[in-house]
Order: C-alpha cells, then structure tokens, then sequence
C-alpha cells in the first residue's frame, strides 16, 4: 500500500523511522514505542526533530547513497529522494509507529491511514518469518499499558514467563494490542477528514476504487500512472514482495495455518475481532 500511494509525485515515501533495527541510533526506545501529548516534553522533541530530518534536505546523506550504490538505479533514487524533500509531502509507512499515530496526527499535521488485518493472516505471517514479539516492550511503557492495553496485562506476564515459545499465541496477543488501539481511535476518527480506516481484504478485492478514494480524500492525484501500477501490483500470476493476486492473497492464511491453529486464533482474539470482522470472514 505504501509503496502504490508512493507512486504520486506529491509523496515521497520514507521507510519506518521507528525500526529499531533499521535505525539503532533513533532517540527511540522500544519497539511499537507510544508518544503521546504526555510524554515528557525532551522526548517528544528528540523524536519530533529526528522524525522531520527524514524529510530535509541532506547532502551527507546524498553522498553516502550514491557511493554505496551498486547501479544507477539506486544513484538516480538517491537523488530523487533528496529533491522531493523540497517538492513533496513526507509520506511515513511504519506499522511499528501504530502507537504514536494520534501524536503524529496532532504534532506533526499528518493524515493517517490505518490498514485493517484479519488476525488469522497477521499471525500466519509471523509464524513463517518465525517473529516472536517481547512483551516487555508494552509492559515498560506505563503510558501504553494504562491509557490501552491495562486489560492485556496479565496474559503478556504469562507468555513471558513460560519457557516455551509458542508463536501462535504470541501472534493472537500481539494482534489483540494493536488492535484493540485500532479500535478505540477509530471510534475517535472513523469519520474524521484526515484519518482513514480500511480493511486489507477490502484493498485486495477492489483495489483501484479503494486506492482512488484514499487519494482523492486526502488530496492526491489519481493518475494513469498510479491505476497502471495498482494493477500490476494486484493481478500478478508471478508473486513476489510487491506483487500478487491479491484476491487469492486475502485467505493465503488458510493454507499456512492448520485447522488447530486457525480455531486457536479465532477463539482468542474473539473479542476485538469482532469489532471488524464476521463469521464469514473465517
């Protein structure tokens, strides 16, 4: 998705400034970490100030792309990527700065877009990247756990404490967090002029539609350009990390995951599921 919205002039794309392991040397702390109005106010300026340098114009970093570049591709992206700092708008992809969404929202005048996904096909992708999740990263953040995730407690405490590591339930856990935020600001936002709210399935069965009505709410052009990609993208018989069928995508999960685990993650993320999801869509 960020890649598509990418392909307007009017954006320039910039790749999860709050990846600890992309950008170790961040004022950032922890993983999914929640800034908010009532973080202390050195903090929000550090990562306010390290959020606006992806956005500046920097000669350094210039050199050092074009010098690692191994073709010209990667020179002329470089160069690209430095000019659309003076004549575009910063466009963030960063699942893992969920949590801060609302402070980017009211610190930095952004638009949001939140994209919706099925539980089961969230956790079947963290059980084949084999990604286990260390609770201690919410539990750490006082702020995180008692404006959101207080009820969640107990069962991070459990998974932490038991010597084995069960992937799945860590999956079920960590979707039941994020999306249990989900829930509570798009109560807050869901008709609110600069936040949209959509459903992965819902890109993937009508992608050109979807895609055009995010742009044109948030004022970007619908070019030819940007159809012809969507379609490229979403009708591909040949998958690979950004193209696919992305109909058949939506229920890929269903052949990654055995009917146990499928049962498992149905019954424990039931109660926030439900604010997005019906029985259909298992």
């Amino acid at each position: 998705m960020g890649r598509i919205l990418a392909d307007s002039r009017q954006l320039q794309y910039i790749h999860e400034p709050f990846n600890l392991k992309k950008h170790p040397n961040s004022p950032l702390k922890y993983w999914y970490q929640y800034i908010h109005e009532k973080s202390p106010n050195q903090k929000k300026n550090d990562v306010k100030k390290y959020i606006l340098r992806f956005h500046d114009f920097n000669f350094l970093r210039l050199i050092s792309k074009t010098k690692k570049a191994k073709y010209l591709g990667k020179i002329k992206e470089a160069l690209e990527y430095e000019a659309k700092c003076f004549t575009s708008r910063a466009m963030y992809k960063d699942p893992i700065a969920f949590m801060s969404a609302e402070w980017f929202y009211k610190e930095l005048n952004s638009q949001i877009i939140v994209s919706i996904r099925h539980p089961a096909a969230f956790v079947s992708s963290i059980k084949i990247r084999g990604w286990f999740f260390d609770f201690n990263e919410f539990l750490e953040q006082t702020d995180l756990m008692n404006d959101y995730l207080a009820e969640f407690q107990k069962e991070m405490e459990i998974i932490i404490n038991s010597n084995q590591k069960d992937i799945i339930s860590v999956g079920i856990l960590l979707w039941k967090c994020i999306y249990k935020m989900v829930d509570d600001l798009k109560q807050k936002y869901n008709d609110h002029p600069d936040w949209i709210f959509v459903k992965h399935e819902d890109l993937s069965i009508n992608p050109i539609e979807e895609f055009k009505k995010m742009l044109i709410k948030f004022n970007l052009d619908f070019t030819e350009e940007i159809k012809n990609n969507i379609i490229s993208t979403t009708k591909s018989t040949n998958k690979n990390y950004l193209a696919r069928d992305s109909v058949k995508n939506i229920t890929a999960w269903k052949n990654r995951l055995n009917e146990d685990e499928i049962q498992r993650i149905k019954e424990g993320t039931k109660q926030v599921w439900q604010k997005f999801y019906t029985e259909e869509d298992w």
